[in-house]
């Protein structure tokens, strides 16, 4: 009798134990796909802000350019227009560069965030584990006494 309850007891701990392990991956999982998702959001959001910026620029500085063909003093207006097209691919560069710095100190970032949650998800498996082991010594040691103290009884 003794044995059948030990049995039942260790199945329903290990069944305890494997549905924690499962919940636990698919809590990694989520949270990994929605780090994904976030990276990628991020990238497009960065390569489009990035085109219509460039192309902005491009149409004024044609717009410009064929403003200033019409009017009389071309030289001195193509001068102008040099340098604001300078100034202009300077500044688009510049915007670009710390575009990508963000997106790099983000993507670290979510690296960490992923790293961390990684971990602490082994720790809380690995402490689940140790938990139901030690019961499970515990609850043995108390059936073994129980069976000890009827033997002691009948004899």
């Amino acid at each position: 009798m003794s044995s059948s309850r030990s049995s039942n007891s260790n199945s329903s701990c290990s069944s305890r134990t494997s549905n924690s392990v499962v919940a636990t991956v698919v809590v990694a999982a989520v949270v990994e796909v929605v780090v994904v998702v976030a990276e990628v959001v991020v990238v497009v959001v960065v390569v489009v802000v990035v085109v219509v910026v460039e192309v902005v620029v491009v149409v004024v500085v044609v717009v410009v350019v064929v403003v200033v063909e019409v009017v009389v003093v071309v030289v001195v207006v193509e001068v102008v227009v040099v340098v604001v097209v300078v100034v202009v691919v300077v500044v688009v560069v510049v915007v670009e560069v710390v575009v990508v710095v963000v997106v790099v100190v983000v993507v670290v970032i979510v690296v960490v965030v992923v790293v961390v949650v990684v971990v602490v998800v082994v720790v809380l498996v690995v402490i689940v584990v140790v938990v139901v082991v030690v019961v499970e010594e515990e609850v043995e040691e108390v059936e073994d006494v129980e069976v000890e103290v009827v033997v002691v009884v009948i004899l």
